[in-house]
């Protein structure tokens, strides 16, 4: 069945909010476990957990109710098979992807997977910039790190195993450069990002020097191959919702390279 462009505002409001109840909610247990290290009191420390129980049951509520939405559309159907994924992950694939405001210069509705990963930040040189407003949305690529994690962690057979097919594939560009990052192209690049979060880091403790990291290539490639992935869900999950909503499916399947969306 097709939802229309209102559902997707609809949805696109409700699951902004119960990212937004996550987001207090974790802040609000990060500063619990700061209070208990520098041994505030214990009324201090009861105010936070009482805020959290708040937002615990405010955020359940909320997911179930976007559940309700769309438990009988194809994209809870994939959420629901691939191993990882589930209700929190499709809460935030509607947050952030609506067919219908993908269009071309006339105004014509063209959605492609292209257009999901540049909004969310899944292309190359997608990057923050001081003194400049993003072209993606920074909070999606966060959501979309923390929805890849899970799958891989839960070892789902198909979009796992093309995880670590790709990070094969990176290691093997990369691999001659994980003892010696001196020689990898990317190095001055690499280097630049380093410094850039060090003095960051000395900025809020002016107690610690300036301490740059080596470049880890293991954990770059593991990045890369996560983005990747990040990347091919997102894709997939717009290619499900435009074929629910009879819209032309045809740029997903003719793009190089293209990976089919599993059965489920």
């Amino acid at each position: 069945m097709a939802y229309g462009d209102e559902f997707y505002e609809k949805t696109a409001m409700m699951g902004r909010n119960f990212i937004g109840f996550q987001k207090m909610r974790m802040a609000a247990g990060a500063r619990v476990r700061r209070f208990r290290e520098e041994e505030q009191s214990k009324e201090l420390i009861q105010v936070q957990l009482d805020y959290i129980k708040v937002l615990t049951k405010d955020e359940k509520r909320l997911l179930k109710d976007i559940v309700t939405l769309y438990e009988d559309s194809q994209l809870w159907a994939w959420c629901h098979r691939v191993k990882g994924l589930g209700p929190m992950a499709a809460a935030t694939f509607v947050s952030y992807i609506n067919p219908y405001k993908m269009t071309l210069a006339d105004g014509t509705i063209s959605p492609t997977a292209g257009k999901s990963k540049a909004y969310m930040g899944l292309i190359p040189n997608a990057s923050l910039q001081a003194g400049k407003t993003a072209k993606f949305n920074p909070g999606a690529r966060g959501r979309m790190y923390v929805v890849t994690t899970n799958v891989i962690r839960a070892q789902d057979e198909y979009y796992a195993g093309l995880y670590y097919q790709k990070k094969a594939y990176y290691e093997g560009i990369m691999g001659e450069y994980l003892e010696n990052p001196e020689k990898c192209p990317r190095y001055v690049d690499c280097m630049k990002k380093l410094q850039g979060a060090a003095v960051k880091r000395a900025s809020r403790d002016k107690s610690k020097p300036v301490n740059v990291k080596k470049p880890s290539c293991k954990g770059h490639i593991d990045n890369m191959a996560k983005r990747w992935l990040s990347g091919l869900l997102v894709s997939h999950a717009t290619e499900i919702i435009c074929r629910e909503e009879g819209l032309d499916t045809s740029a997903f399947k003719a793009h190089r390279g293209y990976i089919p969306v599993p059965p489920y």
